[in-house]
């Protein structure tokens, strides 16, 4: 049985949110939800980033049939160097870039197609690990996502949700040399945000299952509203969110 009940969103690190940001995502079909630009940052943050800042800027971007978006911006500061998610995403936007000077500082890389029978929707996240087969404990065991297929050093997993867009997928790929962490004030997708029923049982789950860090869980305020919250670190330092789903 799956820990998460599916994906919230992807987070990603990014420049000081300007109009050309939100032209660089309507391009690929997104549009933007909210906009916070003096949003609170939380203590319980403040192990999680490079250079504490006590406010960002914050936007959600949707689209049709693709992950919903975050786009986070810490005040005061420029983005650090890119993080080791990287997203591989078929555009639903008319007027698409060819090459976009917005979008590929931030790891994402637009294609046509994806391999036959290993990922299914627009979009797959893609993570560089030292140990494929420790990820996999922790992705496949410890979150629950399924493994469809592995070829050469890719190994491709998805997780398949009443909704379409918690729907995720998942490309892990071998490199050598060790992982750094990965810190939420990174430039590009330096989080994944899935939904859970109980954070505390989660976070217990990922321990007996290569999680190298679990954070506590505290309370978020984000457009009005109020989310339970924590964080996680898989073996190789990558940052997951868990949000209560109530």
């Amino acid at each position: 049985m799956s820990a998460v009940l599916g994906l919230s969103h992807l987070c990603i690190g990014t420049y000081p949110l300007d109009s050309s940001i939100n032209e660089a995502f309507a391009s690929l079909g997104y549009a933007e939800k909210f906009t916070e630009l003096n949003l609170a940052n939380p203590q319980e943050k403040e192990s999680l980033v490079r250079e504490w800042t006590d406010a960002l800027q914050m936007q959600f971007q949707v689209g049709t049939n693709l992950p919903c978006i975050e786009l986070l911006h810490h005040h005061g500061r420029t983005a650090q160097p890119p993080s080791r998610y990287g997203i591989s995403l078929i555009p639903a936007g008319k007027n698409i870039p060819q090459k976009n000077e917005q979008l590929a500082p931030l790891g994402i890389n637009l294609v046509s197609e994806f391999p036959e029978n290993a990922i299914s929707g627009k979009y797959s996240v893609q993570l560089s690990t030292s140990s494929i087969e420790e990820s996999l404990k922790f992705w496949k065991e410890g979150i629950g996502l399924k493994v469809v297929g592995q070829e050469d050093e890719n190994c491709y997993l998805n997780h398949r949700s009443i909704s379409p867009t918690w729907n995720f997928n998942l490309t892990i790929t071998s490199h050598s040399g060790k992982a750094e962490p990965m810190f939420l004030d990174d430039l590009g997708c330096s989080c994944v945000s899935f939904w859970v029923r109980d954070i505390e049982k989660t976070i217990e789950h990922l321990r007996s299952n290569n999680a190298s860090f679990t954070g506590n869980k505290f309370d978020l305020i984000v457009n009005g509203k109020t989310v339970a919250a924590a964080f996680v670190r898989g073996p190789h330092g990558e940052m997951i969110e868990l949000l209560e789903f109530s």
